[in-house]
């Protein structure tokens, strides 16, 4: 999940930054728009734009009687009799116009505003919740499967000790040696046989080994 909050907020950082630039981009167009608009504002109140000498102040007017027309002190000083007019004629007349519109900021993206899926209208952070859902139901699924595949590894161990001790047990019955009993007092060789069952090579061998003792004893 980490790895995917980490992935979000890459993608993220990279919309703030194409964000940024763009807000640039617009805020310089809109400088020069409004400087353009103020210009005209401020034109369409000199009297030079109305083919009238501006009057200004005292010593504008001398400055621009004193210097020859197209020199320099002479532009300044009809230029600034242009603007003082201007202010003059605004605040007596009151004159009303409308400033420029302000600049507007684009809303900056956000995980809940930002959409990645734009057939869908799927934003960031749905489509965030949407994954975590389904990691966490595939999680859910796996685990599911784990605690089965564990009660089934339980019931296949305790079978097998099952069957080991079984087969300990089949074992420990097979290694036992029989029990020796001695024959009873005062049976022969002859009778000694006729107790043995015939096709028994065991009883057989036993038979002989009595034999042996009674004959010793005799």
């Amino acid at each position: 999940m980490q790895e995917l909050a980490n992935h979000y907020r890459g993608q993220l950082n990279k919309v703030k930054q194409e964000w940024y630039a763009q807000v640039q981009i617009e805020m310089r167009h809109w400088r020069q728009q409004k400087a353009e608009y103020d210009a005209n504002r401020i034109k369409k109140l000199m009297p030079s734009s109305w083919n009238t000498t501006p009057q200004g102040t005292r010593i504008t007017k001398t400055v621009v009687q004193r210097y020859k027309e197209g020199s320099i002190p002479h532009v300044v000083g009809t230029c600034i009799a242009d603007i003082v007019d201007a202010i003059d004629i605004k605040v007596h007349n009151n004159v009303q116009d409308e400033p420029f519109p302000r600049f507007k900021f684009a809303p900056q993206p956000t995980m809940e505003t930002f959409v990645v899926d734009r057939s869908t209208g799927e934003t960031m952070a749905q489509h965030g919740q949407r994954t975590q859902r389904k990691i966490q139901q595939e999680l859910q699924a796996v685990e599911m499967k784990l605690n089965a595949a564990e009660d089934e590894r339980k019931r296949a161990w305790k079978k097998l000790m099952k069957v080991k001790a079984e087969l300990e047990s089949i074992a420990s019955q097979n290694n036992t040696m029989p029990e020796y009993k001695p024959p009873p007092r005062g049976t022969t060789n002859r009778n000694l046989e006729e107790l043995v069952p015939k096709g028994d090579s065991n009883a057989t061998s036993d038979a002989r080994y009595a034999k042996v003792v009674v004959s010793r004893k005799k």
